[in-house]
């Protein structure tokens, strides 16, 4: 996935977002170890980019890292209060491999599935609702 150059971007230390014209949160994965103090910081830009409210995510997840254990809770617990839905695009097994590791012994607090082409995951987001945003950010 290319990061559009013609809208805001907003970066953190493990993806960069964008809204899309469907009112859906983009994000592409950086490949950084992820851990509780990043992902905490990057749950905090997000909120602001949403203004606090859950949103869709279609994200690109193929350059993520796998989080360690205190971090996977963490996310368990922070994911509904972000995002209405996530659908993870990757070209290999990476996203199926996230999802099943965040989630190998509690069920999903999210609907969450991971597809192999965008034009499926945003078919899927289709189900689901998200506030417009507001660009002014």
């Amino acid at each position: 996935m290319e990061i559009p150059k013609d809208r805001p971007l907003f970066k953190s230390e493990i993806a960069t977002y964008w809204w899309g014209d469907d009112h859906i949160l983009y994000s592409v994965s950086n490949q950084v170890l992820r851990n509780k103090s990043n992902v905490k910081a990057n749950f905090e830009m997000v909120q602001q980019i949403t203004q606090n409210k859950a949103v869709c995510l279609l994200t690109y997840v193929s350059n993520s890292g796998r989080p360690d254990k205190e971090t996977q809770e963490y996310v368990r617990e922070i994911l509904p209060k972000a995002y209405l839905a996530m659908a993870m695009v990757s070209s290999s097994g990476v996203g199926k491999i996230i999802m099943n590791v965040l989630f190998k012994f509690i069920a999903s607090p999210i609907p969450m599935r991971s597809f192999r082409t965008e034009k499926e995951a945003l078919n899927w987001l289709k189900n689901f609702s998200s506030p417009a945003p507001n660009n002014s950010i």
